[in-house]
């Protein structure tokens, strides 16, 4: 699992992401009852972010993309 710090990383991140997959779709999900982030292509979760978030916005997310973690996802 990688960790993300901070707005801009995360923005760099998905920007990555979009530009390495142009049929990414990325949605705004609850992760355990908490914000999280959701890239989905061709019908399938490619990666769960779920976020930390402070008073001051973000603090940190974390990238899950293992497919065995993220078969719940793709039921």
């Amino acid at each position: 699992m990688m960790e993300l710090r901070g707005e801009r990383e995360l923005e760099v991140f998905l920007l990555g992401y979009r530009a390495a997959d142009p049929d990414a779709v990325v949605e705004t999900v609850h992760v355990n009852g908490a914000p999280g982030i959701a890239i989905r292509s061709r019908g399938r979760t490619m990666a769960i972010l779920p976020l930390e978030v402070c008073e001051d916005g973000l603090e940190r997310a974390w990238i899950i993309a293992d497919p065995d973690r993220l078969s719940d996802w793709n039921r």
